[in-house]
């Protein structure tokens, strides 16, 4: 190579280091000569001073974020020039600095105020590499199973740190904050493993986890952590470690690992179910109830159970019974994400306002399988219920059977209801008591029977009861506005003698006429999309066609006309 080769070689290097430069009062170092993303490195400021004053430092990062900042003190330096004593004074601040990726960083408008000066330094290029000039002997990296996510997915994130030096101590500096995600933390595990990792040995140990699950469709970033590691230097005598008798050196390093881009899909429409619980992955659901008859406004106490490993936070909770004379009293839930597998209990409260019963029918909840990428329904078997008039105890057992008419009562009740006010025994009471008891019994008697007559009436009617529910359903959607909930309800009501699984698939198979037909399928789709969607939480507001409306109401007055 020619002499003027080797001059511009060596411009071209200092040019794309930019180590040390020098401005008016000011001067600037990178201190490390070969900084590499995601580890940390400092810029040192020397700035010349005439006594205690303080120096302001101000500089815009391009490339790189600055950690922070250490002021590393004065250094005076006196010299003899021309038989007179010379002192030189410089403040030495540092900055910690790490850069995300590699390319070409830099440092502009940089600025010291120094008392009433102001000192301007040219911006300061910094050249950032990919890999060490040699091996690592630590660093940090994000790990995850799948780059590929459907939006609800769950993934586990784990940040393990490697090494081959004796580590002292770590510290997590910085957490990554995940935007456009739902966070689970795990608990830390700390067992090391011993790894072959770019064909060298390294121990490996888990210092951060997390389960992720994508709430937006499109590219997503899963964010870097930044550790502080004091390890030790590895001495040539030992190869792993170092040695037992002559600790090695200790150094400090700040260590930051690579953003991960993952690719996140958004759920087809195509195939979207009725009843989509809002979950993702493989889920088993269960339906309890404490038991199957009640009195009238006694609490009836349903179990709803969810498990699996999607985002049960956001568990859409379906409803399971209607009926006008049911009101829906309280919803609350539980969720166990420390649990294997993790789950979530929903506990429903209803009361009953009058007699009714509700028979036994199949509810169907869906998931999305993001291995098949398709809708999978799971057939839960919704328990029957029947509420009693408000004077009678349901599979009670009384306390006196000696009275006839009480036993030929709950006879016709098929031995499951009992009178609940209490009947005395006859051999403690005297004629005249005796006289007053039998009067009761027969008073008791009688106000059963009446009360039977009403709890018959009312099962005998209560299918206009459901005409009278559409109609004040109707009013409710008038005036509050329609949801996908409440117009699930009203064509139910369509099918009063018919399990249903699939509402639209029914409604298609149904004599309606067309033009309502396609009405009210295309309205319940609107608002199933627009129930799930991600768009905004922002219920939409929908316009009524009335008259489409109060034809619907006929026709679920003559579907459930009482023959």
């Amino acid at each position: 190579m020619t002499k003027i080769g080797k001059i511009l070689l060596w411009i071209t290097m200092a040019l794309s280091f930019g180590f040390n430069t020098y401005g008016n009062g000011v001067e600037v170092n990178v201190v490390n000569k070969h900084p590499v993303k995601g580890e940390q490195f400092s810029v040192q400021f020397k700035i010349s001073v005439t006594g205690n004053e303080e120096a302001y430092i101000s500089f815009d990062p391009e490339g790189v974020e600055v950690l922070g900042k250490r002021n590393q003190g004065l250094s005076i330096q006196t010299s003899f020039v021309n038989g007179k004593i010379q002192t030189k004074r410089e403040k030495i601040i540092a900055y910690d600095i790490v850069a995300s990726k590699e390319g070409v960083a830099w440092l502009r408008n940089i600025e010291v105020e120094v008392g009433d000066k102001v000192l301007k330094h040219p911006k300061v290029r910094i050249k950032i590499f990919n890999f060490a000039r040699k091996n690592r002997e630590v660093f940090v990296q994000a790990e995850m199973s799948k780059e590929n996510l459907y939006v609800g997915e769950g993934v586990d994130v784990k940040y393990f740190l490697y090494f081959r030096v004796p580590v002292v101590a770590t510290e997590i500096k910085k957490f990554p904050t995940f935007n456009g995600f739902l966070k689970r933390d795990f608990l830390k595990e700390k067992q090391e493993t011993r790894v072959n990792y770019g064909g060298k040995v390294y121990e490996k140990v888990l210092v951060y986890s997390v389960r992720l699950y994508p709430e937006k469709p499109g590219n997503l970033y899963i964010d870097p952590i930044t550790l502080n590691v004091v390890y030790e230097s590895r001495s040539s005598s030992f190869p792993f470690g170092s040695s037992p008798f002559f600790g090695g050196q200790r150094y400090s390093k700040s260590l930051v690992s690579e953003k991960i881009k993952i690719n996140v899909l958004p759920l087809p429409e195509d195939g979207f179910p009725g009843n989509y619980t809002g979950l993702v992955g493989k889920h088993d659901f269960n339906l309890s109830i404490n038991k199957s008859k009640f009195l009238v406004n006694e609490a009836i106490e349903l179990k709803l159970e969810a498990k699996g490993p999607g985002a049960l936070e956001k568990l859409e909770i379906p409803e399971i019974y209607f009926h006008p004379e049911l009101e829906e009293f309280n919803t609350t839930s539980d969720l166990n994400v420390g649990a294997k597998p993790p789950f979530k209990k929903v506990d429903y409260t209803y009361l009953g306002r009058s007699a009714f019963s509700i028979k036994e029918r199949d509810l169907k909840l869906y998931y999305f399988d993001p291995e098949k990428k398709e809708y999978v329904g799971v057939v839960v078997k919704v328990p029957p219920l029947i509420v009693a008039g408000g004077g009678y105890a349901i599979n009670g057992k009384g306390k006196n059977n000696d009275n006839e008419q009480t036993s030929n009562i709950a006879k016709d009740f098929g031995g499951g209801i009992d009178i609940v006010a209490p009947l005395f025994s006859q051999t403690s009471l005297s004629l005249r008591g005796l006289n007053l008891v039998k009067s009761t019994v027969y008073f008791l008697a009688l106000i059963t029977v009446i009360l039977l007559f009403e709890l018959l009436f009312k099962l005998m009617s209560g299918m206009r009861g459901e005409i009278s529910r559409a109609e004040l359903l109707y009013r409710d959607i008038k005036s509050n506005g329609i949801t996908y909930s409440k117009l699930y309800s009203l064509l139910l009501m369509l099918f009063r003698d018919k399990k249903v699984l699939d509402l639209a698939e029914e409604i298609e198979k149904t004599n309606i006429p067309s033009e309502l037909k396609e009405y009210f399928l295309n309205l319940l789709r609107k608002l199933e999309k627009s129930k799930f969607s991600n768009e905004s939480s922002k219920e939409k507001k929908h316009k009524l066609n009335k008259t489409k409306f109060n034809d619907l109401l006929k026709l679920i007055n003559e579907n459930n006309k009482v023959t």
